[in-house]
C-alpha cells in the first residue's frame, strides 16, 4: 500500500505516531519483558520525525525503550557526521529523554572491533534479538544502513543466512563505501 501526504509535517506526524503504536505494541509482548526497542537512520530527513516522536505524550514508555541505530559513521558524537549525536539531538530529548541509548560507535581500534562490541552489547540488552520499530533511511546514492548499491560486498550483507550482527564497512571498501 502506497500513502501519500498533502505535506511535509503532515507525513512526519504520522510516521512519529506509527513508530509510537509500533513500540505500544512491543511493550505488551511478553517476551519483550516490559520493553520495546527502536532503530532509527541517520540523515536529515528523520529529523522532523524524531523532534514529534520526541514531543508524543501517547508514547509514555520511554524509560522502557531501548534506542539504537540502524546504521553508524565510524566517528565519534563530537563529528557533525555522527548519526548517535543526530539522534540525542532530535530524539532523545523531551519526553523521550528517559530512553536507553544504546550506540554502535566505539573508539576501538577497527570498525571491524568496533561492530563486534556493539553485537554483544545488543545481544546482552536486547535479550529477542528483535525489533519493534525501524526507521530506515535512503542515502542520495542510493546506500540503505551502508549497503551500497554495486559493492561487492552487498551480496555478503543481504545473505539471508548471515548471522544476526552489527557488521563494519570500513571507509572506502570496495570503492563504494561511506567517507567515515
Amino acid at each position: 500500500m502506497i500513502e501519500t501526504f498533502p505535506t511535509i509535517d503532515v507525513w512526519a506526524d504520522a510516521a512519529a505516531h506509527r513508530l509510537a503504536a509500533a513500540l505500544e505494541e512491543g511493550l505488551r509482548d511478553p517476551a519483550q519483558n516490559g520493553w520495546a526497542v527502536f532503530a532509527g537512520a541517520g540523515g536529515s530527513t528523520p529529523e522532523s520525525i524524531y523532534q514529534r516522536l520526541s514531543n508524543l505524550r501517547s508514547y509514555p514508555a520511554w524509560q522502557h525503550t531501548f534506542v539504537t541505530l540502524v546504521d553508524e559513521r565510524y566517528v565519534p558524537e563530537t563529528s557533525p557526521e555522527s548519526n548517535a549525536a543526530l539522534l540525542k539531538r532530535t530524539l532523545l530529548r523531551n519526553e523521550a529523554k528517559g530512553a536507553e541509548f544504546l550506540p554502535l560507535f566505539r573508539s576501538a581500534v577497527t570498525v571491524d572491533r568496533a561492530a563486534a562490541l556493539a553485537t554483544h552489547e545488543l545481544t546482552v540488552e536486547l535479550e529477542n534479538n528483535r525489533l519493534d520499530a525501524v526507521l530506515l533511511g535512503m542515502g542520495e546514492d542510493g546506500h540503505i544502513c551502508s549497503m551500497f548499491p554495486g559493492s561487492p560486498t552487498l551480496t555478503t550483507l543481504l545473505t539471508p543466512s548471515l548471522k544476526r550482527a552489527v557488521y563494519g564497512v570500513p571507509a572506502g571498501r570496495d570503492g563504494a563505501a561511506p567517507p567515515q
